[in-house]
C-alpha cells in the first residue's frame, strides 16, 4: 500500500520528521548551520542544503537514517544524556 502524502488536504508529518525538528530544536541553529553540522557528526565532507534540511523538517521527505545519526551524535556532544534524547526524539542509538 503506497503512503499518501497528504490527509484531508495537508501535508502527513512523518515520524522521522518529527524526530529530526525536535532535534533540531534542541540544537538551536539555523537550517544552513544544520546543513554543514549534520553531515559532519554524521562523517560526511561535504555539507547538503539548507533546503534539504528545511525539507526533512517539514516531512516532505523522509529523513535518512545517516542524518538522524548526525543529530544524535551532535546532541549527545551538546551533553543531552540518552534517556532524555529517547523521550524526546522517539529513537535512540548505542554510543
Amino acid at each position: 500500500m503506497a503512503v499518501e502524502p497528504g490527509l484531508e488536504g495537508g501535508p502527513v508529518w512523518t515520524e522521522s520528521a518529527f524526530a529530526f525538528d525536535n532535534g533540531c530544536r534542541l540544537i538551536s541553529e539555523s537550517n544552513v548551520v544544520l546543513s554543514q553540522v549534520i553531515p559532519l557528526w554524521a562523517g560526511f565532507a561535504s555539507p547538503v542544503s539548507d533546503e534539504t534540511i528545511r525539507r526533512w523538517r517539514q516531512g516532505r521527505y523522509e529523513v535518512p537514517f545517516w542524518a538522524l545519526r548526525g543529530l544524535w551524535r551532535r546532541l549527545r556532544h551538546d551533553g543531552y544524556d540518552i534517556e532524555t534524547l529517547r523521550s524526546v526524539l522517539g529513537f535512540g542509538f548505542v554510543d
